[in-house]
């Protein structure tokens, strides 16, 4: 069982495989060398583009409340998580505009898409209450690769023994 913050990074990546996150980046890929999709912080060195981070810090516990039992507490905590997604121009397309494509195809697996609706996501301990979509903006950071970040807060309800 995996326990605390680590509950919830698990239950991301979970997602980024299930919803085929990860293929369709690597669909984009020319390479057939093992790197991963979806970096924790960041990407190591030489990872092909595109590509994602995320990061989460200290999530804020918001409330604290008895459980089902006298013995049972629950943390209600607000976890932000930050996708930054890394394209570089094609042939075909803008560094910007892969990344904001990319970054829609984030929004329908986890939240803040037009007209898709998000998909659940599953802890070890605890709920998640609800994907809350914040916010999404690009940024040029070279002549050739763009980054598109999308944020949200997730609200967790966690249960923890005393």
């Amino acid at each position: 069982m995996v326990l605390g913050s680590a509950d919830l990074h698990k239950a991301v990546a979970a997602l980024w495989v299930s919803s085929g996150l990860g293929a369709s980046f690597e669909s984009h890929w020319s390479s057939t060398d093992d790197h991963i999709t979806l970096n924790d912080t960041e990407a190591a060195p030489g990872t092909p583009f595109p590509y994602a981070i995320y990061d989460s810090p200290e999530p804020n516990i918001v409330a604290r409340m008895v459980g089902h039992s006298t013995s049972e507490k629950h943390h209600i905590k607000d976890a932000e998580i930050s996708f930054r997604v890394f394209a570089q121009q094609t042939a075909d397309k803008s560094a910007k505009e892969l990344a904001s494509e990319l970054a829609g195809e984030i929004m329908a697996a986890f939240g803040g898409h037009p007209t898709t609706s998000p998909t659940a996501l599953t802890l070890d301990n605890g709920v998640v209450l609800i994907n809350q979509y914040q916010s999404d903006f690009g940024i040029r950071v070279d002549d050739e690769v763009h980054m598109w970040t999308v944020k949200y807060i997730f609200k967790l309800d966690i249960p923890v023994a005393v």
